[in-house]
């Protein structure tokens, strides 16, 4: 056991707190637009094969694949995971804080939509 299995707890609060975004802002737009839920299905499947969940990646990627890697929340914190259970050590800081940053941000910001919007749920249902 190393000193960075104590920042698992922090990387799954960060993990929680984008799934809750994205899950008040794909139930906000499924609401209003009926076919997000189709659109989820297959989008989720593409996100998980364009995330680091089945094989590692390559040091210093560019490119198309340096650019997915910037904009995929998940990258930071599926490494995270990574870093700490397979190789003891803490992860990358820079990243993962962007990603704790997006993920704060997507979280606030889907549970104000949802909030100031549920008036009109009824009205769509």
């Amino acid at each position: 056991l190393s000193g960075a299995l104590l920042m698992l707890p922090l990387v799954v609060a960060v993990q929680l707190l984008l799934m809750v975004g994205l899950g008040l802002w794909l139930a906000l737009a499924n609401l209003w637009y009926r076919d997000v839920k189709y659109l989820f299905a297959v989008g989720i499947q593409m996100w998980m094969f364009l995330t680091n969940v089945l094989y590692p990646l390559p040091p210093g990627g560019s490119g198309a694949l340096g650019v997915l890697v910037a904009v995929n929340p998940m990258v930071p914190i599926i490494s995270a995971y990574r870093d700490i259970l397979l190789d003891g050590r803490m992860p990358a800081a820079g990243t993962f804080l962007c990603a704790a940053f997006l993920s704060t941000g997507l979280a606030v910001s889907g549970w104000m939509a949802f909030r100031r919007l549920e008036g009109r749920f009824a009205e769509q249902v």
